[in-house]
């Protein structure tokens, strides 16, 4: 087992949740697949992105976004903006949703058992 621990800036982690119907939630991988990837895959500092869903109820699913920057300057240069907690969505993803957070929450990876 190798632990990873510092306490400087390992990685940041920026975490953002939106929910979709569970007709939608195709269209909404295709999108993230083929717009909001290629365009995060531009980034400098960006490592990398995990999606995971939570069933709610029969119709509904909560989406749960987890991208990876090597730095606050990362992320401040994605964002775009001096709000670099503001959520981005590109034009074409916002349909396939019934709701999404306006703001992102941001995390500094400290330690880390790796497990993927």
């Amino acid at each position: 087992m190798t632990l990873i621990f510092s306490w400087e800036n390992i990685m940041i982690l920026r975490t953002w949740k939106a929910k979709t119907t569970s007709k939608n939630i195709n269209a909404y991988f295709e999108r993230v697949r083929t717009v909001a990837l290629p365009h995060l895959n531009k980034k400098t500092g960006y490592r990398g992105s995990q999606f995971y869903i939570r069933h709610i109820g029969s119709d509904y699913l909560e989406i749960l976004v987890l991208t990876f920057w090597d730095s606050h300057d990362a992320v401040n240069d994605f964002s775009g903006s001096g709000e670099n907690t503001k959520a981005w969505l590109p034009p074409e993803i916002p349909e396939k949703l019934e709701s999404w957070d306006d703001y992102a929450k941001h995390f500094e990876l400290k330690l880390s058992d790796p497990c993927l």
